[in-house]
């Protein structure tokens, strides 16, 4: 597969592609389960317990009460298997579902699988990307360019400015329209060499 292969994202304003998997204590947690209560911030990252892994999921964990406030939650989606995330969640206090996608097949089904190149080293992995999925089950917002440390808050603030219709062209949910605009702030998370070396980016 080559970059120009990789699946498309999904489409803002389209229902996005359904999913039931596995979590950290071996439960089925499907997207279904969240249709009508909960907006969704829904997030890949590559490989659990790597530095930058770890520094997004600890702030995903952080802004729990913040995302609370909006009716929305947090769910992180990554290759490894549910033994591994009960491990991660165990050693980081983490407060959200962590969902295992051993195949990849929903990172691909979300645009999220591609590839990667390293140490002028190419090979298939997940994409860093998170998705913000409003409460119809429909796609809001993509945040591919976000590094791990901002996804947290960066959730929150996009839900809130959807929520509050501010005037910096957020778009409302259930909108068709994707007109997110990122802060300065935001940046693609290029890691550390050591969490790129572990095959964690």
């Amino acid at each position: 597969m080559t970059a120009d292969s990789k699946k498309p994202f999904p489409k803002v304003g389209n229902l996005v592609p359904a999913f039931s998997l596995l979590n950290q204590a071996g439960d089925k947690v499907a997207l279904k389960d969240f249709k009508g209560n909960a907006h969704v911030v829904l997030y890949f990252y590559p490989k659990a317990m790597t530095p930058g892994c770890t520094v997004q999921a600890c702030g995903l964990r952080d802004t729990q009460q913040e995302l609370a406030t909006l009716d929305a939650v947090a769910i992180g989606i990554s290759p490894d298997p549910s033994a591994r995330l009960a491990k991660f969640e165990e050693k980081h206090a983490l407060n959200f579902p962590l969902l295992s996608d051993e195949d990849h097949a929903v990172a691909d089904a979300y645009g999220a699988w591609g590839l990667k190149k390293f140490m002028g080293k190419e090979y298939m992995g997940i994409l860093r990307t998170t998705f913000i999925i409003d409460k119809q089950g429909r796609l809001a917002h993509v945040m591919d360019k976000v590094s791990g440390a901002d996804c947290g808050m960066g959730s929150f603030v996009t839900i809130k400015s959807d929520r509050d219709n501010t005037k910096g062209g957020m778009r409302r949910f259930g909108g068709l329209q994707r007109t997110f605009q990122k802060p300065a702030s935001f940046r693609r998370c290029l890691g550390s060499g050591e969490d790129q070396a572990a095959g964690g980016w």
